[in-house]
């Protein structure tokens, strides 16, 4: 079974794509990763495709993108000497999916100006 996760039926409804399973988060890393816990063990599916709006900070992107590499945008542990992104005493910096594809910075915040993070996207639930 495949799974569509998304934050908000504004951003997709179930009129959409009425002969998939998809399932709303509500917004932030937390709702998401709490819906997706859930979904895994409700339904075990074989794949799950987060779904949504991101804010891009490449003026080449338009439209649907594959998105393979995650960021932490607003973990900030610099003052620590930690790199902007990394989480301190965490050994994983990114999440990569494979080549290809585009990076996102996720994060629990708006963004209203380019973070210090460089990606191609910026969002709120991967």
């Amino acid at each position: 079974m495949i799974l569509i996760l998304v934050a908000l039926k504004k951003e997709l409804s179930v009129k959409d794509l009425p002969d998939h399973h998809i399932h709303y988060t509500g917004v932030g890393k937390i709702n998401a990763s709490i819906k997706t816990i859930e979904v895994i063990k409700d339904y075990s599916p074989t794949l799950i495709i987060n779904y949504g709006t991101a804010g891009s900070l490449n003026d080449t992107l338009k439209g649907l993108v594959e998105v393979n590499r995650f960021f932490q945008r607003d973990m900030d542990a610099t003052s620590l000497g930690f790199n902007i992104g990394q989480t301190p005493f965490d050994v994983i910096e990114e999440i990569n999916f494979g080549n290809g594809g585009f990076s996102c910075g996720t994060g629990d915040s708006f963004v209203i100006q380019a973070p210090k993070l460089k990606t191609d996207l910026v969002d709120m639930e991967a």
